[in-house]
């Protein structure tokens, strides 16, 4: 079995962005990604199926299987200039050439839309919870970094992006093609960071000017900061812990 691209129709689209975002730590650019694609009612057109996803699959509720996969989305931007394409899936490769595959796959993609830019999400662990995380940024030119400084993000200054959600971006720049990674500063120990994927959303709307109604996010990122309280509350602190001094910042997408 190699890796194949399933598509159920091609859709039109004008000057479109892609975003982009797997599961990682606080599956923090899957929870975003997922946000946009239920809010905008985007439609599915492809479909990506590889080996290089881990040897297993999924059973619903109602005890249907089904396999690990990447999703593709389109969403028209009814009267404005740019279309979105969306990108996720179940889960990040498993493997370092897996990792490469995808973001391959999913560049090649990009290319063959015409897509005008990238963006990646993450989180970013700072062994804190906040609730106005920071969004650091990179780019593939320091334009771009200049760009997002003006929206409110803090430009990353040296260490690394682990993940898919890193190699799409920087194997972006030999394609020629523009891109940016958002990290949002994430504690770690929550599974689900809401509060985090809202603060990428934020700055993406703010950069792609369309509006984004993040309600639903809004909703459980109070009932993470209520939770996170509660666990305080019976540790006696223990959550609390203060960043790491020295050294570089741990960026894990």
């Amino acid at each position: 079995m190699q890796t194949e691209v399933r598509y159920y129709h091609q859709p039109k689209v004008n000057k479109p962005v892609m975003v982009c975002g797997l599961p990682g730590i606080g599956s923090v650019a899957w929870l975003a990604v997922s946000h946009l694609q239920k809010e905008l009612k985007a439609e599915l057109f492809a479909e990506v199926f590889s080996p290089m996803f881990s040897p297993k699959v999924w059973l619903t509720d109602e005890g249907v299987v089904k396999l690990m996969k990447g999703e593709f989305y389109f969403w028209k931007n009814k009267g404005r200039r740019t279309d979105l394409l969306l990108f996720s899936a179940n889960e990040q490769p498993y493997s370092p050439e897996g990792q490469y595959e995808l973001a391959e796959v999913v560049l090649d993609l990009a290319q063959k839309f015409a897509v005008q830019r990238v963006i990646t999400m993450g989180g970013m662990a700072t062994d804190k919870f906040t609730e106005q995380p920071k969004v650091y940024v990179g780019g593939t030119d320091v334009k771009l970094v200049k760009e997002l400084e003006g929206y409110g993000a803090v430009k990353l200054a040296g260490g690394a992006i682990t993940g898919t959600n890193g190699l799409i971006f920087g194997l972006a720049k030999p394609r020629k093609m523009p891109a940016i990674c958002l990290l949002a500063e994430t504690p770690g120990y929550l599974s689900l960071d809401a509060n985090a994927a809202k603060a990428a959303l934020e700055l993406s709307s703010r950069l792609l000017k369309i509006p984004f109604d993040l309600t639903a996010l809004d909703k459980q990122a109070k009932e993470n900061a209520e939770a996170v309280q509660r666990a305080r509350d019976l540790s006696r602190g223990s959550f609390a812990h203060e960043p790491k001094k020295g050294g570089e910042l741990p960026y894990v997408s």
